[in-house]
């Protein structure tokens, strides 16, 4: 009798099995740690660095639109034209690089991914005329072909920032596989953005409505008379000073009919003032 066949063992001389968990480990690891923050600070900065780590994907930098929170909160639903990028998170460059790191869109490969929206590819550096190397210079990347990626970051439509690295052009991983790796961070990327800046815009929102809410119940508590200031869907929650019948003809008198100023000057809603004034009369009548 036979025993069981031999498992056949297959060589897999390009290495995508071995490139393919590489993947797997960088995506697994970047997966755990937004579960474990969602601050993009945190994760990008950790997804850089597996990228260098387990692919090759080398001095990795995401460069975001300045005053990105701020054309976020005046247009959360697709930011307008931005001015310039700039390095927020990178990983394997210096200080020196990263200040010079900031680009106009259209200026160089990068200025123009965040003026087009669309990716780019740079084969060899030394022969596209197109390419700055302001950020990293020539001198201190390997002798040899080195290429250049960079891919849109997006909220919404918009684009509001570059996902770039240096790759070694002699790699036996296929480039198509980076780029497509890249893409799914570049989503990633702009998805945990989305997320922290609406979370950050409602937190704002919600802080100045407390404050607004406190300022204008401190300040009923001390008023007694004047003009109220507050808004009137605060206002009608405020504590009122009793007024009698006469002290609402008499500001009714005042202000020649006009109940809205009346209320005002008694520190009243026009509803409360309208509601005490029925209220009054109709109990003097009885």
């Amino acid at each position: 009798m036979e025993g069981p066949a031999a498992p056949v063992v297959t060589h897999d001389p390009s290495g995508r099995e071995s490139w393919c968990t590489q993947e797997m480990l960088l995506m697994r690891e970047v997966m755990k740690h937004i579960g474990k923050s969602l601050s993009p600070e945190v994760v990008c900065r950790e997804m850089l660095h597996l990228c260098s780590e387990l692919l090759g994907l080398n001095r990795g930098r995401i460069l975001l639109a300045d005053r990105l929170e701020q054309l976020f909160d005046q247009n959360s639903a697709g930011m307008p034209a931005i001015a310039s990028a700039s390095i927020r998170y990178s990983y394997g460059l210096t200080r020196e690089q990263v200040g010079r790191g900031r680009f106009r869109p259209g200026e160089g490969i990068t200025g123009t991914v965040l003026a087009t929206g669309q990716f780019m590819i740079v084969q060899d550096i030394d022969d596209e005329p197109v390419f700055l190397a302001r950020t990293v210079r020539r001198a201190d990347l390997p002798a040899g072909p080195v290429s250049f990626l960079a891919l849109p970051i997006r909220i919404e439509r918009a684009t509001v920032g570059v996902l770039a690295c240096h790759r070694l052009r002699n790699r036996s991983r296929p480039l198509a596989d980076d780029l497509a790796l890249l893409d799914i961070l570049a989503t990633l990327i702009g998805q945990l953005l989305a997320l922290q800046l609406g979370v950050e815009q409602r937190t704002r929102k919600l802080e100045a409505q407390n404050l607004a809410l406190l300022q204008a119940l401190e300040a009923g508590q001390a008023r007694v008379t004047g003009p109220a200031r507050e808004p009137d869907a605060i206002r009608e929650y405020l504590p009122v000073r009793s007024h009698g019948l006469q002290d609402l003809h008499d500001a009714l008198e005042e202000h020649a009919g006009n109940h809205s100023r009346a209320a005002q000057s008694l520190g009243l809603t026009l509803r409360q003032f309208n509601y005490r004034l029925e209220k009054l009369a109709r109990n003097a009548g009885a």
